[in-house]
């Protein structure tokens, strides 16, 4: 029997979350949680991994995203439950959300080369694997250099919104999103 409780809000390393999707498995069996969802930023590429996750454990996922927008020039996020993940509309979003992920990655890593902290697009991917880029692959391959000691470093000095190397997300209407979901 599925457990009753639920979470549905979860980030993996597939976009900004500290953990892989196995290793949150082992958490939600641990803490008696039989549906969840995984609302990477962005992209549904741990979708994948849940459907094995729920085979392995006996847990219930709904398929889930997270997309960035902004109104009124604050960012918003958006979540979307229980869509067709091969719907041709929602793949066309998530590629336009992960070339443009990969242009904002160039141009922070340009930034952080003035600032004596080159880091090549192929080390942050490898951080990434097949995720689109967030700012914490930047941090691990910052950190894996040897350029800052820890994620938080990384974030107060150069990649969070008050960061030197801060580069905003690019912009997407909300009712664009509203209707691929």
């Amino acid at each position: 029997m599925i457990s009753r409780k639920i979470d549905l809000h979860i980030h993996t390393t597939h976009s900004d979350g500290t953990y892989s999707p196995a290793q949150i498995a082992a958490k939600l069996v641990q803490l008696g949680i039989g549906t969840f969802s995984f609302t990477d930023h962005d992209t549904i590429s741990s979708l994948a991994e849940a459907e094995e996750i729920c085979m392995a454990h006996g847990l219930h996922c709904l398929p889930g995203v997270e997309f960035t927008t902004y109104i009124d020039d604050k960012e918003v996020h958006i979540l979307g439950y229980g869509f067709d993940r091969t719907n041709p509309a929602v793949n066309r979003l998530l590629a336009y959300f992960f070339d443009e992920r990969l242009s904002r990655a160039k141009r922070i890593l340009q930034k952080l080369e003035a600032y004596h902290k080159p880091l090549t697009i192929e080390e942050v991917q490898a951080e990434a694997k097949n995720a689109a880029i967030a700012r914490p692959h930047i941090a691990m391959a910052m950190i894996k250099k040897g350029y800052v000691r820890h994620f938080y470093e990384a974030f107060d000095l150069y990649l969070g919104n008050n960061g030197v190397c801060y580069e905003r997300k690019f912009f997407i209407e909300p009712q664009v999103i509203f209707n691929v979901i």
